[in-house]
């Protein structure tokens, strides 16, 4: 499944892409799979709740990077929650692929595009 990555609903935001989703689609199992070669053993020892916490961080460098409105920042904050989320998946034995497909749809709550669950 291709996923192309990216906000469209706020200007400050509007045509903001993942880098790898700027010179092909990436499979988000594929993704997945870069990931845990990169650093799953690691992550592993780390356990889930201290990889929680690095996620939890990069998440705070996200909305620091979002607050000040500093697109330099944007593309590696963004890029950093999504490895560390589908590295949270790969330790929890969840295929990000088949997780996602909930969503492919409609919204999952209301069964709706665009949502209306309000």
């Amino acid at each position: 499944m291709s996923v192309r990555f990216g906000i469209q609903d706020n200007s400050f935001f509007k045509g903001y892409y993942l880098p790898c989703a700027k010179w092909r689609n990436v499979q988000i199992g594929e993704f997945q799979k870069q990931i845990e070669t990169l650093y799953f053993e690691r992550d592993k020892k780390r356990g889930i709740e201290g990889t929680f916490r690095w996620f939890v961080e990069e998440v705070g460098e996200l909305a620091r990077a979002i607050r000040k409105q500093d697109r330099e920042n944007l593309e590696l904050e963004f890029s950093d929650c999504l490895a560390w989320l589908v590295t949270l998946a790969s330790l929890s034995k969840i295929d990000m692929e088949q997780a996602i497909k909930r969503y492919i749809k409609n919204c999952p709550k209301c069964n709706t595009t665009p949502c209306s669950c309000g």
